[in-house]
């Protein structure tokens, strides 16, 4: 018997589907059962998973039409010969020393093991914070089962481990035919825990896309979300029928009011009418007789007590940071405040590096480490050689695979402390006072500012100790080839750089989101950067990789960047020629000489 089974669903994921798998069979501990289910892809994952299952025997394929996430699970569990079962979304993935580390703790009294998850993928700066607040892990340890615990907990299964016994025993499935079923299964489980183990290391990487079934509910368009109250019900009858209710009625009215807001906070206020007539209709179909009073106004459609989840504390006065915006309430009424800027010139430095020369990294990082200005330095390691610096400067991320420059940028952004950023290349050496000299033009007005290609210097010599007597920077509204080399920015004009690309085009999407978003971009014009030769990006291996994401930029920036008004008329402007879209047409034209 595997000591865990390992579930994971795969619909049409042959972007994201090899990353999953490596980080499953890759993983320290090795008594893995690994049950894929191919639930009717249409694209290359089916062929993925022959091609892994070739090398790993250890992968089981379960290949059926499409049937939708809750059934492939259900499928994996009922196969499942594991001691516990692990659930892996396959756009996500997990750190490799995930289950040897769970599975080295006394688990002999343990029900679940909940640990914690790390936001990566497209996702705006305030969304990531939102998501990173609720899957924070907020104990530590051991801890017997209580409703506080268990109403403090998130409900995806992905971060969790859940013993096999349990859920076969007591019939546990993930409801089918909705969405959120994550919700439902874990309040399955729940009412079965006596001990909870709370493990606060992020082992898992939610990748969050912007096509994804929550990030269109966080932005209001999904009009599944009413499928929330529907799994309440799913709930409720399981509860009844495993004779749950009689042992804490408050929890039934707590899960209702937790679905019942959900719907609420991601609908618009012109549908709270359907809203309260569904969750009528699941009142009345339940025959519970529930005391609280938000519940009963709902059922006496009183929309405005239903409507309203704040505290009476909080309607009397609470304040909320919202992006670039502070909102007040006093007393009902909602003052808008442009949130003061941290004027401080502090940089986080940000430098992904695949180490292909040690000796011009440690230079590098000497340097800024050597500056006042800069208050940390970031190393993305994505090479297999661990990286070690002794400074009190440096936070070294070893990220153990190759996560591309691109996602290295986002990464570090969201570690950084400061609000101004540097993104370096680790081939580059710039004059010693350069970040003193740069620091006095990041502001949020300003967008990204990055190098003129015609300021840069490639060269494979020792250049020593170098100064600059002064910076010179000039507006520019095309991105120019050695632009993203070096940039600097506010840390709130940064918008992450979507998963598809990995190693170019990301400097393209910083300036281009900055563009529509009314912001100047800049170049450095002088003093000069020296450029070691692009020693990662040209190499052979990743020339389909680069091209790859050429053909992907430009369907993204035609989907993404591009308001409706630019697709029927706009000019992009490029170095030597134009793009101009007319009527949703593209025509590229080369530059006229004079």
């Amino acid at each position: 018997m595997p000591a865990i089974s390992v579930i994971i669903p795969v619909y049409n994921v042959e972007n994201y589907l090899e990353r999953c798998l490596n980080s499953v069979i890759n993983q320290t501990y090795k008594d893995l059962e690994i049950i894929c289910i191919n639930d009717g892809s249409t694209d290359r994952s089916g062929d993925i998973l022959e091609e892994f299952a070739k090398k790993d025997p250890r992968i089981k394929i379960i290949n059926q039409s499409n049937k939708g996430v809750s059934n492939a699970r259900n499928i994996g569990i009922s196969i499942a010969q594991g001691q516990y079962l692990s659930f892996i979304d396959s756009d996500d993935y997990i750190d490799t020393t995930t289950f040897e580390f769970i599975l080295n703790q006394n688990l002999s009294d343990i029900d679940l093991i909940c640990f914690g998850t790390e936001i990566v993928g497209d996702i705006d700066t305030e969304r990531k914070r939102i998501s990173e607040k609720y899957y924070k892990i907020k104990y530590k340890g051991k801890h017997t089962t209580s409703p506080k615990i268990l109403n403090n907990l998130n409900v995806s299964a992905s971060n969790k481990i859940f013993k096999t016994e349990i859920v076969k025993k007591y019939n546990i499935k993930f409801p089918q035919n909705l969405n959120y079923e994550d919700f439902g299964f874990c309040w399955m489980y729940y009412p079965y825990c006596s001990k909870i183990l709370f493990v606060q290391e992020k082992f898992y990487k939610y990748v969050r896309r912007n096509g994804s079934i929550l990030n269109k509910t966080f932005k209001g368009t999904a009009d599944y979300v009413f499928d929330h109250l529907y799994i309440f019900e799913v709930i409720y009858n399981f509860y009844k029928q495993n004779n749950l209710i009689i042992k804490d009625k408050g929890q039934i009215e707590n899960i209702f009011l937790k679905c019942f807001d959900f719907v609420l906070h991601f609908t618009k206020p012109e549908n709270y009418n359907k809203v309260i007539q569904i969750a009528q209709n699941i009142i009345a179909s339940t025959g519970f007789e529930y005391k609280n009073a938000r519940i009963k106004a709902i059922k006496n459609n009183n929309i405005a007590k239903a409507t309203s989840t704040l505290s009476l504390r909080q309607k009397i006065f609470y304040i909320k940071n919202k992006n670039q915006y502070k909102v007040i309430n006093i007393l009902g009424i909602k003052i808008k405040l442009k949130r003061q800027y941290n004027s401080s010139k502090t940089l986080s430095v940000i430098i992904p590096t695949m180490q292909k020369n040690k000796e011009l990294l440690v230079k590098l990082i000497s340097l800024l480490a050597s500056s006042n200005i800069v208050g940390e330095i970031i190393i993305i390691n994505n090479a297999n050689e661990i990286f070690t610096y002794d400074c009190d400067k440096i936070k070294i991320i070893n990220s153990k695979t190759n996560l591309f420059v691109n996602a290295s940028w986002n990464l570090g952004v969201s570690n950084a402390q400061f609000d101004n950023i540097a993104l370096l290349n680790d081939d580059i050496l710039v004059p010693q006072n350069f970040i003193e000299l740069i620091s006095n033009y990041i502001t949020p007005q300003k967008g990204i500012i990055g190098i003129d290609e015609n300021n840069v210097i490639n060269t494979q010599e020792d250049i020593g100790n170098i100064y600059a007597d002064t910076i010179k920077i000039k507006p520019i509204n095309y991105r120019n080839y050695n632009f993203g080399v070096a940039m600097f920015f506010n840390k709130y004009n940064y918008t992450a750089i979507p998963e598809e690309l990995k190693i170019w085009n990301g400097d393209d999407w910083l300036f281009d989101t900055n563009q529509k978003s009314g912001r100047q971009n800049y170049v450095i014009t002088e003093p000069k950067i020296y450029h070691y030769g692009s020693l990662t990006t040209k190499s052979e291996n990743l020339n389909s990789i680069c091209e790859n994401d050429k053909i992907l930029y430009e369907k993204i920036f035609d989907t993404k960047i591009l308001t409706l008004m630019q697709k029927i008329f706009s000019i992009k402007e490029y170095k030597n020629y134009y793009i101009i879209r007319f009527l949703f047409k593209k025509i590229k034209t080369k530059k006229q000489i004079n």
